[in-house]
């Protein structure tokens, strides 16, 4: 079993300092809090799961445009080639978006030229609850 360790933002100064070393370390990091420290200790992990953070930004009070939901989705396909992270979540933003914008988005994602890539993919049939495939 794999346990991955979340909230990474919250022990920078163990990272920086270090007193905890992330090489043996799984950890789960959500896009939307990421901090720009953390960007090069992700390499430092045995592995890295990233989630899209969309429900953190449903979560707010402010509705979103698609265009704003569709450079979401360029900003987290470029920082996942950047990190060069091979898990990640897709987003689930289908209540904001509709099931036919999920699906587009999912193919940007999809499209891009890398090898090796995981993705964990929130799959809704009609009239049942929602799975999580991958």
């Amino acid at each position: 079993m794999i346990v991955y360790l979340s909230g990474i933002n919250s022990l920078e100064k163990e990272f920086k300092s270090g007193r905890l070393d992330p090489s043996p370390l799984y950890a789960l990091e959500s896009f939307y809090c990421i901090k720009p420290w953390e960007y090069d200790l992700l390499q430092d992990f045995k592995g890295v799961m990233l989630d899209s953070g969309a429900f953190s930004v449903i979560a707010g009070t402010a509705k979103r445009s698609l265009d704003y939901w569709e450079d979401y989705v360029k900003k987290y396909i470029a920082f996942i080639n950047r990190t060069k992270i091979n898990t990640f979540v897709e987003l689930d933003i289908d209540d904001a978006v509709g099931m036919t914008n999920v699906e587009r988005f999912r193919k940007m994602i999809e499209d891009e030229p890398r090898m090796e890539v995981r993705a964990l993919v929130t799959k809704y049939p009609q009239g049942s609850e929602r799975q999580l495939i991958y």
